[in-house]
């Protein structure tokens, strides 16, 4: 699944607003980072709801409803990782580019 560069980067500005977005390498992606961010364990579909109403605030296009069918679909191939106490949640068809200096912004 290909997504495009703009619906990645505010997908990324929506996940920062709430919680913090980093690079993450998951099962099976030998090395290969990716977008992701850390949530309670206790509260995944919260998160998601969070975040999906972000990134419909954050909106530049007219059609909310493609952006949503869009968004869902990126959701829809995420993954799931346990962290002891947390969870990652990552998106292993959106590739890790932004660098040091742009995540501290």
């Amino acid at each position: 699944m290909k997504t495009n560069q703009e619906l990645e980067n505010r997908l990324k500005e929506s996940i920062d607003h709430v919680f913090y977005s980093r690079s993450y390498s998951g099962r099976g992606m030998y090395g290969k980072r990716c977008l992701g961010f850390e949530i309670d364990s206790n509260n995944v579909a919260g998160a998601v709801a969070l975040v999906i109403s972000r990134f419909v605030r954050l909106r530049k296009t007219n059609n909310v409803m493609k952006d949503i069918s869009e968004l869902a679909n990126i959701f829809d191939h995420s993954e799931q990782d346990s962290m002891g106490m947390g969870t990652i949640l990552y998106f292993p068809q959106i590739e890790w580019i932004w660098d040091e200096e742009q995540e501290e912004k």
